[in-house]
């Protein structure tokens, strides 16, 4: 008789759709619910908020994103889902709801011309975009 184990555990999400948005999404591991995801639209049917929980119900990570008169959105800031990690800054634990943000810049013509990502409250990162 010959046993064989497997460290390999199959993931796999199940999405759920009303009105042709997505509502819900469950990440599974092993036959389990390990994370779901819930998201929340504006009356113009455009994603503003994202809410993450774990397989107890407790919220481990919020996503929103503010948009302009346009619809294009101009911040999103989040909090990502943790998993025996979580955001320090000086060796503190960050408790704010959101700590990691992205700002977003149009030209006149609607076109995206600079993203700047900022965490824990500092400018890390600026992509700039130039059209001919």
């Amino acid at each position: 008789k010959q046993i064989i184990y497997s460290t390999i555990i199959l993931g796999y999400y199940h999405f759920t759709y009303s009105n042709g948005l997505k509502i819900r999404k469950q990440y599974f591991a092993a036959d389990t619910i390990f994370l779901i995801d819930t998201f929340i639209y504006d009356k113009n049917n455009k994603l503003v908020d994202t809410y993450s929980y774990d397989s107890n119900g407790k919220t481990v990570g919020h996503r929103r994103i503010v948009r302009n008169d346009k619809g294009q959105a101009i911040e999103e800031k989040w909090k990502e889902p943790y998993i025996g990690w979580r955001a320090r800054k000086d060796g503190q634990l960050i408790e704010d709801e959101f700590y990691q943000i992205n700002k977003y810049y149009y030209d006149s013509k609607g076109r995206s011309v600079k993203t700047e990502f900022y965490d824990i409250g500092n400018l890390r990162i600026v992509y700039e975009f130039k059209y001919e």
